[in-house]
């Protein structure tokens, strides 16, 4: 995100960052001239009246408290995938965005791929005739840290699920994004290769029904 930053005109640099550890801190503000101060805080964004947005990349069970102080602060909020840990989180920090009349922007990243954006635009213009299926392979490498039962990545508690609520959420929301919300949904999900009991799934299949016939998975 903050190398985003550096190169988008309309950002300022002037970046505060928020994060408990101190070495993460330092190796950020060295790496990035745009991070003109830190602490350990997140409240200490708050407020501070110079800070317009709050960009959130912590673990997802902190998503929804976050952004609701940020938005009751005054503050505009981005927040990284998943928006929340259920719902009923959505709806609230749907909520507050309408109550504070703060923004409330989801990282989806992927529809703003200049390939996905290429992609769409053949798709609608039947450049490619009628589409019937739709297909995207997610693959990477989170099982240190899927195997660590200290770590929050992959923790039911923490982060909510496993590979297809964090990474295969990408495919999810891509796939629609292209065809539209589907209209039914067959998932299976195991823990074959993680080990620690507290952690959700490692390896995920999702077939989905979209408009029009088309098949997606």
């Amino acid at each position: 995100h903050v190398d985003a930053f550096v190169r988008n005109p309309h950002v300022e640099k002037n970046v505060t960052l928020a994060d408990p550890s101190e070495q993460a801190r330092e190796a950020l503000a060295k790496e990035f001239g745009i991070i003109r101060k830190t602490c350990a805080d997140h409240r200490e964004l708050l407020d501070d009246p110079t800070i317009n947005v709050i960009d959130i990349c912590t673990p997802h069970y902190l998503h929804a408290p976050q952004a609701i102080e940020a938005m009751q602060a005054g503050k505009d909020v981005i927040i990284e995938k998943p928006l929340a840990m259920s719902v009923e989180q959505c709806d609230e920090m749907i909520r507050v965005s309408e109550d504070t009349g703060r923004r409330l922007f989801c990282a989806l990243c992927q529809r703003r791929l200049p390939a996905h954006l290429k992609a769409l635009e053949l798709i609608q213009a039947g450049e490619i005739g009628k589409v019937f299926m739709g297909s995207i392979n997610v693959i990477g490498n989170e099982f240190p840290r899927m195997n660590d039962p200290e770590s929050w990545k992959g923790d039911w508690d923490k982060a909510g699920g496993g590979a297809l609520f964090d990474t295969g959420y990408h495919a999810v929301y891509t796939l629609q994004h292209f065809f539209g919300p589907a209209k039914a949904v067959t998932a299976m999900t195991r823990r074959l290769v993680v080990e620690p009991e507290n952690k959700a799934d490692d390896t995920s299949v999702v077939a989905m029904e979209m408009a029009d016939n088309v098949l997606c998975s």
